[in-house]
This record gives structure tokens, sequence and C-alpha cells, in this order.
């Protein structure tokens, strides 16, 4: 096959506007466990194409009567492929019930060039999970790598690192350019709305 040439969804997906995408293209979802009140969650993903994203979403797979959770989008450092700074949030949306719920971002939609990005959550309560990838999945090694083999080749629950996290009162987003952060699990895989391509 021509280099030119690519299998439709082989290593890219093409974008549709108005369509939802998972910021993966392998791996299963299962319920996850509690992240915790007050803290950062974030996930690795991969763009392909520039595209506009308007709207995020979770799926709660626990719920928190009365509790609230936000979404947001980072850009990845350039040296260290970790989360930096704040490219858009949610407002909050509900943790009532077990369901999905999705929310516009703030302001404007976010353009987003070819590149890795951070998907965050954060939540008001400790009681809400949400739809995770397990934490055996390799998808922290595929995208950002690490300058430790071994943390790259671990089998079990601390394959790949599955997320990074950073402390912080619900409902503040900070620059997380010059942050320090813990690598941890319990985080939240989340979805984006396309409203253009190109």
């Amino acid at each position: 096959m021509p280099a030119a040439i690519k299998r439709f969804g082989e290593t890219q997906p093409r974008y549709i506007v108005g369509n939802w995408y998972l910021p993966f293209t392998n791996g299963i979802l299962a319920g996850g466990a509690a992240p915790g009140a007050n803290v950062i969650r974030l996930t690795p993903f991969q763009i392909n194409e520039p595209i506009t994203i308007s709207d995020l979403a979770v799926r709660i797979s626990t719920l928190s009567v009365g509790g609230l959770c936000q979404a947001a989008i980072y850009a990845c450092r350039p040296t260290s492929n970790l989360p930096g700074k704040l490219l858009g949030r949610t407002g909050s949306m509900s943790t009532t019930s077990a369901a999905t719920v999705s929310a516009g971002i703030e302001g404007q939609d976010v353009k987003l060039a070819p590149g890795i990005y951070w998907f965050g959550i954060n939540q008001d309560n400790a009681t809400v999970a949400f739809v995770m990838q397990p934490t055996t999945s390799t998808n922290m090694a595929r995208i950002i790598g690490s300058p430790t083999v071994t943390e790259v080749l671990e089998t079990g629950s601390s394959t790949s690192r599955p997320c990074q996290s950073f402390t912080q009162t619900f409902g503040t987003w900070p620059d997380l350019t010059n942050a320090t952060l813990a690598v941890s699990s319990n985080h939240a895989i989340g979805a984006f709305k396309v409203s253009a391509v190109g």
C-alpha cells in the first residue's frame, strides 16, 4: 500500500462535525473507583487533524446525590508531555444519576491542532465515580512515554501510569505548566463533541 494512503480508522479518526468522540482509538471501558473530592485527574489523548470542540462529557458509574463535577482540556508541555496550560472548561454537571452528563465549554469553543492534549475531571465529593479505562491499559505509555523503561513495561495495576493528578479546590482550574503532578488512577474517560474540522 502506498505511504500516502491510510485505511480509515487505522491510525487516524476522520472527525465529523456534530459527532462525539472518545479521546483514544483502543482499549476498553469499565466502571471506575471514586477519584476523591477536590482533585483533578488527567488523562492524555491525541488529535490527528485540526478540529474545534464545543462540549465535554463523562459517564457516571457511581452517583453522588447533590454532587457536582466539571471537565476541562489542557495543553501539553512540549518538553515533558505532561499537562500544561488550561484551554477550556465546562461549568458544573450534576452527579445525581448514574448516567452520561455533558456540558458546553465555557466562553468559546476550543481549537485543537494535531498533537497531545489532556482531559481533566474534578468533583466536589468523594463518592462519585466515572467510567474509565482499567488501570492495566497502556495508553499513557503509548502517548507520553517515560524516561524510565520500567514505567512503560510494567504489569498489573500500575501499568502505564494511568493518569496524572493535582489537588485543587473544585471549580478552579489552574495553569499546570509548572505544577508538580502525581501519578494515580481513578480517573475518568471523557468524550468531546466536534463543532468544526480544519
